[in-house]
């Protein structure tokens, strides 16, 4: 039975393109008076890690209209783990990066003049796994003591959660191994016993219950209220194209809240992108994102949600020194967003 689950986890995991859809469900015309002669632009968005229910709204501003609502045609891809990501965006390769938003803050270090403009996922989404029937449920540190955890490879968030977390308790954590391993291979690391745990993201947290595996810890409890994925974007993007920024980020906040109050969409939306996986483990998937506000209520980024995931970089020697707020993080479009 766990074996079913990897496989079918393993092949789950490689990306789609996006750029072939159906005609959007919903529209927002009211809101963004946008006409069909309306002259598209296309946009270009990297995405961290592939295919991932956590980005379910990336997915469903795409596959709902939304994007085309505010005249924009998306091209979304997967460039690879964090730093990749935000190197797409510092070379101009993509306009936009959906990852770790603190590389925007290490990127300054170098002289690479970014801003994060949206909030879209947040650290309740990062959960531990297992098939061990004695790692029992826990919510403090001391559940990670001598155990192998498997994640996904530095310098992703997830990888950096553990770190940052062993640093903090040295003494306590000492016996805590993390062992990393290439995106979408961490259940393989369970399967061939190399770890006790592992850190993933739905729809394998949802697949891998259903499998026998259970849930054993949710890295929120650990680090509250801590920024996991950001849209990230060069401020010259800004100063050139306002505008794009605007529309993209309002887009997004249509998504965030439609993730909430009409969640079946959302499920609509996964039936269609993961085929193989049972509808009803993709709105367990759904209902457990939204249940551990795993998506924010709004793209407005937080002060102390970003000061909380810098302090972990910090901690783990990848930032030298704390950026003030409004040097990296530009909230002016997400809060035009909600007025609309």
């Amino acid at each position: 039975m766990y074996q079913k689950w990897y496989t079918n986890a393993s092949n789950m995991i490689p990306f789609r393109s996006f750029v072939k859809k159906k005609e959007p469900l919903i529209t927002f015309t009211q809101n963004t008076g946008y006409k069909k002669s309306m002259r598209m632009k296309t946009i270009k968005i990297a995405q961290w890690g592939g295919l991932h229910i956590a980005y379910m709204p990336l997915y469903i501003a795409d596959r709902l209209g939304l994007f085309e609502a505010q005249g924009l045609k998306p091209f979304i891809y997967h460039a690879g783990n964090d730093d990749v990501i935000f190197d797409e965006v510092a070379q101009g390769r993509a306009h936009f990066g959906m990852g770790d938003p603190v590389f925007a803050a290490l990127g300054q270090q170098k002289g690479i003049d970014a801003r994060v403009v949206a909030s879209l996922v947040t650290n309740t989404c990062m959960l531990g796994i297992t098939h061990h029937a004695e790692i029992k449920p826990f919510s403090q540190v001391s559940g990670f003591v001598g155990l192998r955890v498997g994640t996904f490879p530095r310098p992703s968030t997830a990888f950096t959660l553990l770190n940052a977390l062993k640093k903090r308790h040295k003494r306590l954590l000492k016996s805590m191994q993390i062992v990393e391993t290439e995106i979408g291979q961490q259940a393989y690391l369970l399967a061939s016993n190399k770890v006790d745990l592992i850190l993933e993201l739905e729809p394998m947290v949802s697949m891998a219950l259903h499998q026998g595996l259970h849930l054993v810890c949710n890295m929120g409890d650990f680090f509250q209220d801590a920024l996991f994925t950001g849209l990230t974007t060069l401020h010259s993007t800004i100063e050139k194209d306002p505008e794009l920024v605007a529309k993209t980020v309002l887009a997004l906040q249509h998504a965030l809240t439609l993730c909430r109050t009409h969640p079946e969409k959302a499920v609509s939306i996964g039936n269609e992108l993961f085929p193989a996986i049972d509808k009803k483990i993709m709105k367990e998937a759904i209902l457990r994102m939204v249940d551990l506000k795993g998506w924010p209520e709004q793209t407005v980024i937080n002060p102390q949600a970003w000061m909380n995931l810098l302090k972990m970089r910090q901690d783990v020697g990848e930032l030298d020194t704390l950026p003030p707020f409004d040097k990296v993080v530009d909230n002016q479009f997400a809060y035009a967003a909600l007025e609309k």
